[in-house]
């Protein structure tokens, strides 16, 4: 099978694939740094979560889309 049938859908696995490695790295180190010895860590790391999970994702995305749409145009 060619790419060129459904280069659409690749670029859709690719963009997943891209997106599940970050959202697991980024989980990975906020994880490791609520459990980290320095408090300084934990402190950060708990505001970060207490500011994300209080704002719903689809103001996150819209919030992200602004601001992406705005960076490309400069």
């Amino acid at each position: 099978m060619e790419l060129q049938f459904f280069p659409e859908l690749y670029l859709t696995i690719e963009v997943a694939l891209l997106s599940l490695l970050l959202a697991m790295t980024l989980g990975m180190l906020g994880a490791l740094a609520k459990m980290a010895p320095y408090r300084w860590a934990r402190a950060v790391a708990t505001l970060y979560t207490t500011i994300i999970r209080g704002i719903p994702d689809l103001v996150l995305m819209y919030a992200y889309f602004l601001w992406w749409s705005n960076t490309a145009k400069q």
